[in-house]
């Protein structure tokens, strides 16, 4: 009457993880490539700041020269830029 059945043990893990490891390897790239853009993004807000202040110190005579001469603020200016 059991002619014909049989049994196949595999260990636990194996049977826990078949067929994962695709998937698993698929997560694990996809955390690599999560974890290089926020690298990225970090020079590229470092260099960001840093063009920024080069642009606030390069521009900041280009401002002071717009401020129309009569005012009380373009006599702060001037004082503070010479002492």
């Amino acid at each position: 009457m059991n002619r014909g059945e049989g049994a196949a043990v595999t260990p636990l893990y194996e049977d826990m993880v078949h067929g994962t490891r695709e998937t698993l390897a698929a997560f694990g790239g996809a955390v690599i490539f999560v974890l290089l853009i926020g690298c990225a993004n970090v020079v590229l807000s470092i260099l960001g700041g840093a063009l920024g202040v080069l642009l606030a110190v390069w521009g900041m005579p280009l401002q002071v020269r717009t401020v129309p001469v009569h005012t009380a603020f373009s006599t702060r200016l001037a004082m503070g830029a010479s002492g």
